[in-house]
């Protein structure tokens, strides 16, 4: 009998969400391979293709920006098993936002892999998207996983593209008294990367960089500020928000 992990939701994000091998899932689970096959059939996950002529993309400036403001927050890049390609790889509690992030990365020439899939847990509802693998995307995994880990890149310019798509996907926005509050979570990142993150985001809004601070979180570092310049001075640069769904992450 397969281990316990070994469900169809678990095996299939192995399989084909981080791109692992039937003979690397044997054997980290003490299986053959022979075994992780027969459950692939079981659980009618369809294998990966073979030898098929590697995809590519020109990746504009736009297009790396956009894709750099979502690695600060929930993206992910995921390499290949043989590590050329690399494909993009996002979840969130809104299908809306999936399917306009697929439509946004389709436009730049980035194609979606797949159907979007629901998943569930404990009553919480998320959704999975992923893109096919390109080449081109392979400069950019090795900038943000230097050492196999998400790091924040020391020459990462601050543009208001990448600004908003952080903010969307790991920012928030609360009245306080008269006023906003606003949150930027860096929860897996090093102390040190995300206080020269916080001075970067201080220079690209024009505001001091001590109006905008470095706090301590029960779940990693996070960027906050509340002055009422600094704040409006932040929404200004963004721009408006550009799917309903994240509306309510925007001052009234």
């Amino acid at each position: 009998m397969a281990p316990e992990p070994l469900t169809a939701e678990w095996l299939w994000r192995e399989y084909w969400l981080l791109g692992k091998g039937q003979r690397q899932i044997a054997e980290e689970n003490g299986l053959s391979p022979t075994a992780v096959y027969r459950l692939l059939r079981r659980h009618q996950i369809p294998a990966r293709p073979r030898g098929i002529p590697p995809n590519h993309v020109a990746l504009t400036p736009t297009a790396v920006a956009f894709l750099e403001g979502e690695l600060l927050g929930d993206g992910c890049l995921v390499p290949t098993p043989r590590g050329h390609s690399v494909r993009y790889v996002h979840s969130s509690k809104f299908r809306d936002y999936i399917r306009w992030l697929a439509d946004t990365l389709a436009s730049f020439g980035i194609a979606p892999s797949g159907q979007i899939r629901q998943r569930s847990r404990h009553n919480h509802a998320w959704y999975d998207f992923q893109t096919r693998s390109y080449r081109e995307l392979r400069p950019l995994y090795d900038r943000w996983y230097p050492d196999g880990r998400k790091h924040i890149p020391d020459d990462l310019v601050i543009t208001p593209l990448l600004l908003r798509q952080f903010f969307l996907g790991d920012g928030s926005c609360c009245r306080h008294g008269n006023g906003y509050q606003v949150y930027l979570y860096c929860n897996c990142y090093p102390w040190e990367e995300v206080a020269q993150l916080a001075e970067k985001i201080a220079r690209a809004i024009a505001v001091k960089t001590d109006s905008i601070y470095v706090q301590s979180s029960p779940y990693g570092p996070r960027i906050y500020f509340g002055q009422a310049v600094v704040v409006q001075r932040f929404f200004d640069y963004i721009g408006p928000c550009p799917i309903s769904c994240y509306q309510y992450k925007w001052p009234d």
